[in-house]
């Protein structure tokens, strides 16, 4: 049984009609990997280690923190604070979503498996992806065809179906991700 939705969504996957200057951002990648490791947060995935980092902090949160679980991840940017990592190229990114929140930059290294799941918070926000850098054997598994995303693309995905990634490379997948309310669905569609 699928639960209704807020606002009604026709596809998982949305790729959007905006340019990123891919340059800026892998240089942005760059910096991040070696001027600020130690803001890198870590999680075991399978027998795989990703990591990433946090450019939204939720308010009283001090450290390193990537993921939040349902009930310490409220809705909504006005319960997050940008980190120091809000520069260059993600602070345009932001600034183009003024309302997105828990925003980061998340690394998979080859061999990475997140298994099937459907995230928690669902019924409130759907999920904006950015590759970074990429391999062609990283994808996504849906109820629709395997999808590869492009470095440069960006995607709006609706995270309430079930999903699961491989990255079957041997080079690491990086993304930014950031949640988008569903209620701003309607300004998204500025960009299909």
């Amino acid at each position: 049984i699928r639960h209704r939705r807020l606002i009604e969504v026709k596809s998982m996957f949305y790729k959007l009609n905006i340019s990123i200057d891919i340059n800026n951002a892998q240089q942005y990648y760059s910096i991040l990997e070696k001027d600020y490791k130690h803001k890198k947060w870590e999680s075991v995935v399978g027998d795989q280690l990703i990591y990433g980092w946090s450019l939204h902090i939720l308010h009283g949160v001090t450290g390193n923190f990537g993921f939040y679980g349902l009930n310490t991840e409220p809705l909504g940017v006005d319960n997050y604070y940008r980190s120091d990592l809000c520069f260059g190229w993600a602070e345009e990114i932001l600034n183009l979503f003024p309302y997105g929140y828990r925003a980061g930059v998340g690394v998979s290294p080859g061999g990475t498996i997140v298994p099937p799941h459907v995230d928690e918070n669902w019924p409130d926000m759907m999920r904006l992806h950015i590759p970074i850098h990429t391999n062609k054997n990283y994808v996504w598994h849906t109820h629709e065809p395997d999808l590869h995303m492009e470095v440069g693309s960006v995607y709006l995905v609706d995270t309430s179906y079930l999903h699961a990634t491989t990255n079957g490379g041997i080079t690491d997948r990086v993304h930014f991700g950031m949640n988008i309310p569903r209620v701003n669905f309607d300004d998204i569609k500025k960009f299909f």
